[in-house]
């Protein structure tokens, strides 16, 4: 089976949706710029196992609303709101047989690249049956993940984007003060997890530098010479153009963000925002000159920081009201506030690894790292079967504070567990055949405040 000629990811609000654009200007190609989320969604249902049969009705379930949300409802409603036409290449009556395609590979015991492959294929059929067209594509943000774990899974080229920080913060806020965008959640989080996005995604881009098939781009670079970087992606993927389809796919690239993107921050957001994304910034040369010449006054007065808190960054899951902890995925970062003179700060984590989970006699690791410098800070283990509170203490002097003002520092740690645990791939234990819990929380491990 076929899969796609290129495959596009990247930062949230960062361009992607342009760079999908641009192939959709040549006249034998297309790519699918309304997001599919389907590799994301493949790697969370037998991304590193088989799906058990008992979870079959819980994964077709989550398959199928995911599906009408996102393949169906939400270019719906992007095109009430000025997107092109060309994304609604699925109907309602396209969602059973693409869901009933997707959960044959899965009860195959098909996972991971295999997977991932044939649901590459599935789509593509689906997208010539509907354009005709030769050179296909998709485009989803979270599809850089994937990259990570797998590469370009036959692709020509995986592409990724990213953006300065300050216009993509800009754009999430915009986005989240739409009040009919019912899409928009994750842009209503607070500042901490808005940065928390730039900085997993950003992360992310590093790890993919200098990998066979990868090619990165930096949104800036495309708008100031579009031409060249329409030439060179087309060149990559082996999409045919002629210089008519190369100014088309120029004048898809207008500048939407305005210049001086910092200026509807306060002068408190700016100094968090330049402190907790330096090291990635500097590392995707967004450094101090790129916003001198953008016009950024130097800071006024060091910010007053709270000198007291665990705040989640990124890797933590939404907690519902009647919940004490914040759920965690497999890794993450958390950002420490403490007075300047503190030595060190003691975390406690719950987590869950049930004997189901890990082979016997295995234990699991947790790992707290910095995230500047790689070192390790600290390290716990847990056996399969435990259930409770695991203390973790943070030795401060270890680790350099990126903030300091009013009283208070700021450093970021991050957290990685050895595995993973989905409720709703468990089997209950007293009732062989039933699924122990339809939680997609990644995996049972909280921060206990």
């Amino acid at each position: 089976m076929q899969g796609l000629d290129y495959i596009i990811g990247g930062m949230p609000r960062g361009g992607t949706t342009a760079v999908g654009n641009i192939f959709n200007a040549p006249r034998n190609s297309y790519c699918y710029a309304a997001e599919s989320h389907w590799l994301p969604l493949m790697g969370e249902f037998a991304g590193r196992a088989a799906m058990p049969a008992f979870s079959a009705p819980v994964v077709r379930r989550i398959l199928e609303e995911q599906n009408r949300s996102v393949l169906y409802e939400m270019p719906r409603f992007s095109v009430t709101r000025g997107a092109h036409p060309r994304a609604l290449i699925f109907e309602e009556t396209d969602l059973g047989p693409l869901a009933d395609a997707l959960m044959e590979a899965l009860q195959q015991g098909q996972s991971g690249e295999e997977l991932h492959l044939t649901a590459l294929a599935i789509l593509r059929a689906h997208i010539f049956r509907k354009t005709g067209r030769r050179y296909l594509g998709e485009k989803t943000p979270s599809n850089i993940f994937t990259f990570r774990d797998l590469g370009t899974l036959g692709a020509k080229a995986a592409i990724s984007v990213t953006r300065e920080p300050f216009a993509v913060l800009r754009s999430m806020r915009k986005r989240a003060a739409d009040e009919a965008d019912a899409n928009n959640g994750p842009f209503r989080w607070d500042f901490y997890r808005l940065l928390g996005i730039w900085r997993e995604y950003a992360g992310c881009m590093q790890a993919l530098k200098g990998r066979p098939g990868q090619i990165l781009l930096r949104y800036e670079d495309i708008l100031q010479a579009p031409g060249r970087v329409t030439a060179d992606l087309f060149r990559a993927t082996g999409v045919p153009s002629g210089w008519l389809e190369r100014r088309r796919a120029r004048i898809r690239l207008i500048e939407r963000s305005p210049r001086q993107a910092w200026s509807g921050f306060s002068d408190h957001e700016r100094a968090l925002l330049l402190a907790l994304t330096r090291d990635l910034r500097l590392a995707q040369g967004y450094g101090d000159d790129f916003y001198e010449a953008d016009g950024l006054p130097p800071a006024k007065a060091a910010p007053q920081i709270p000198s007291e808190g665990v705040f989640p960054v990124w890797g933590v899951n939404p907690r519902a009201e009647s919940e004490p902890v914040w759920w965690l995925t497999r890794e993450g970062c958390l950002a420490l506030h403490s007075t300047p003179d503190a030595i060190e700060v003691a975390l406690h984590f719950w987590c869950n690894f049930p004997r189901s989970a890990l082979a016997p006699g295995e234990t699991a690791t947790l790992v707290l790292s910095d995230p500047v410098t790689g070192a390790e800070i600290a390290r716990a283990g847990v056996e399969g079967g435990f259930a409770g509170s695991v203390p973790m203490v943070v030795d401060l002097t270890r680790m350099a504070p990126v903030l300091e003002g009013g009283g208070g520092a700021v450093r970021l740690v991050n957290f990685r567990a050895s595995h993973s645990f989905r409720g709703y791939l468990s089997e209950a234990q007293d009732r062989p055949g039933e699924v122990l819990s339809h939680d997609r929380r990644e995996m049972s491990f909280a921060l206990v405040p």
